[in-house]
């Protein structure tokens, strides 16, 4: 039985870490958009 619950303890771990992982790198998705859209807003304005 403890060797069971053991298991599945480690499951939920790595389940979490795969969300928290996925999460992260949705937010890097977001910042790097964001920075593309700010250089592409600055090289107008110097284009302009």
């Amino acid at each position: 039985m403890p060797l069971r619950s053991k298991y599945r303890k480690s499951i939920k771990n790595l389940w979490h870490f795969t969300l928290f992982i996925h999460k992260k790198r949705a937010i890097y998705k977001n910042l790097s958009h964001c920075f593309v859209a700010c250089i592409d807003l600055m090289l107008g304005s110097i284009q302009t």
